[in-house]
């Protein structure tokens, strides 16, 4: 059976997309071109007319998955949003987007901090710098507006908001999926919260809401 034509735009966004898929379902170690090309359907060559290595391949995937984070952040936020607002529908929208589609981008993010090559282990490392950076931003602005403590440690709790949700994702991979990862989203948000705002500032969390697909 003849391999579909595809233009070249098309034809490298299956591939990235094949190649995402290969990494979660099996690891980062089990990606090959030889493995991508039987999954794609079509030559080692024909891989190779589109991207110049595995790991121009990898980088591409990197690249997809960051617009992915960004767009996430900036679509979270509802007209009239705090900042604890934005984080918490920011919370909700990754895991509703985590249980659609296993965890993809998260489970991407944690294979490639592992992987050896440097320029991909790089780039995942800069995608979430500026991941935590754009949270980050969100945190200062709530202590500036005295939504939080003014004494927070913005940068830190950057970073436990993202490790809450890779670890989140690591635990519910071993399980296999077995319970909603939503059905944490409310205890860790208030968790999370607690140690950000004084007794005078704390906020109920608000049952879920509908969140659109990442």
């Amino acid at each position: 059976m003849p391999t579909e034509h595809l233009d070249s735009d098309m034809r490298r966004h299956q591939i990235v997309q094949n190649a995402r898929k290969i990494v979660v379902t099996q690891g980062m170690t089990a990606f090959t071109i030889q493995e991508l090309a039987k999954d794609v359907g079509l030559s080692e060559g024909a891989i190779y007319r589109h991207f110049k290595s595995k790991d121009d391949i990898l980088l591409a995937l990197i690249h997809d998955i960051e617009r992915n984070l960004m767009d996430a952040v900036s679509e979270s936020a509802q007209p009239n949003d705090s900042a604890l607002d934005h984080l918490e529908h920011l919370l909700r929208r990754h895991f509703s987007s985590i249980e659609r589609r296993d965890g993809v981008s998260f489970v991407v993010i944690g294979e490639s901090l592992r992987f050896a090559d440097h320029q991909v282990n790089q780039a995942t490392r800069q995608m979430v710098e500026r991941y935590l950076g754009m949270v980050e931003g969100i945190l200062r602005s709530g202590a500036e507006k005295g939504e939080i403590d003014e004494d927070v440690d913005t940068e830190a709790a950057a970073v436990m908001f993202f490790g809450m949700i890779q670890a989140s994702v690591t635990l519910w991979s071993f399980s296999n999926r077995a319970h909603p990862l939503t059905q944490h989203s409310t205890s860790l948000w208030s968790m999370f919260i607690n140690g950000l705002t004084s007794h005078n500032h704390k906020r109920a969390s608000s049952p879920p809401s509908e969140i659109h697909p990442t």
